[in-house]
């Protein structure tokens, strides 16, 4: 996708397009927004445009290094994603290595580094040496979601872009073009929006979190089923990290379904600005036994987890935490639905 393609955000377009014809190239960017900004599809059509064997500020999308980059090919540009929910030193440590070598085909070797802010503090520390001393040679383009993340020392060292989310009804239209049926477009054009946690989920991985989010919901207010629910969870926690992130991303998933729960409460069962409206008949069905309180006080219990998560608690105290919420989270007026 060539820059005159991609839509939104057409200051920061005409910014990166302005570095290509000027050929003053910043070394280190941050680009960030929410989800749903298309910040990754602008990061590698700035890729291609910089390596384009046809035009001088965008991407002809044809060319042998257009056509590389779209399939991941090109061995002078690096993606780079966090290992489980942080990136690693290791990882750090490889990116340092190749960035104290010369690109191999092309004038500049890109390092794109996607979810920038999950950094643990020996890998923004070892990523910080090289920024320190960088290399005429390199690009670094970082991306997040939370740049408040993302330490100090690293943010004063890069130009920051602040992109801005893409309207609705873009999002919706460009989902129809990629072949969704009207609903499935519509959930994932107001996931793009709202979750930035899971806007990198094709529509098959978003339903299976969904129905294990909602199976999990409706476990806990029908009092049947939740021992197994939580015994599937304690299968998933013999590999930390597997289990840190499908863990991570149930809750916010929950979270996500007790915001739609707030909304009927609040507007009722048909505002237009429930996520989950597919499944309004489950949750309609928790909202008339819930009060506004209750949700926003269970939302914020959940998002301690998430927190818990992020300091590396150990798993069985994780665990521990969850299980306590969900016995509050079945009981408005302070009876337990399990001991």
């Amino acid at each position: 996708m060539s820059f005159e393609k991609i839509p939104g955000n057409e200051k920061i377009k005409n910014q990166l397009r302005s570095y290509l014809r000027l050929n003053k190239i910043p070394n280190s960017m941050i680009f960030s927004g929410p989800a749903g900004c298309l910040k990754y599809e602008f990061a590698r059509t700035f890729v291609k445009a910089l390596n384009c064997l046809n035009l001088e500020d965008d991407s002809c999308d044809c060319c042998q290094n257009c056509l590389q980059i779209d399939t991941e090919n090109f061995i002078d540009l690096i993606s780079i994603k966090p290992d489980g929910q942080q990136y690693r030193k290791y990882q750090i440590d490889q990116l340092n290595d190749l960035a104290r070598m010369m690109p191999s085909i092309s004038k500049f070797r890109v390092f794109i580094l996607q979810q920038a802010h999950q950094m643990n503090e020996s890998a923004a520390n070892a990523f910080l040496k090289t920024l320190e001393e960088p290399s005429l040679r390199n690009i670094f383009i970082l991306l997040s979601e939370n740049v408040a993340m993302i330490i100090p020392t690293i943010r004063s060292r890069c130009y920051h872009l602040r992109f801005t989310t893409l309207p609705y009804q873009i999002l919706y239209q460009n989902f129809l073009l990629a072949k969704y049926n009207p609903q499935e477009a519509r959930i994932l054009a107001l996931y793009q929006i709202y979750g930035e946690n899971f806007s990198l989920l094709n529509f098959k991985q978003l339903v299976t979190l969904r129905k294990n989010a909602i199976s999990f919901l409706n476990a806990i207010f029908s009092r049947q089923s939740l021992d197994d629910r939580l015994l599937e969870l304690y299968d998933r926690s013999a590999n930390r990290e597997q289990f840190l992130e499908y863990f991570m991303a149930l809750v916010q998933m929950i979270i996500f379904f007790l915001r739609d729960i707030l909304i009927m409460k609040i507007n009722g069962a048909n505002s237009n600005t429930i996520i989950n409206f597919d499944l309004s008949d489950d949750l309609l069905k928790i909202a008339k036994n819930v009060n506004i309180s209750w949700v926003l006080s269970k939302i914020s219990s959940l998002n301690q987890i998430l927190e818990y998560c992020q300091k590396n608690m150990n798993l069985r105290r994780l665990m521990l935490q969850f299980i306590t919420s969900l016995i509050s989270l079945g009981a408005e007026d302070g009876t337990y639905f399990f001991s």
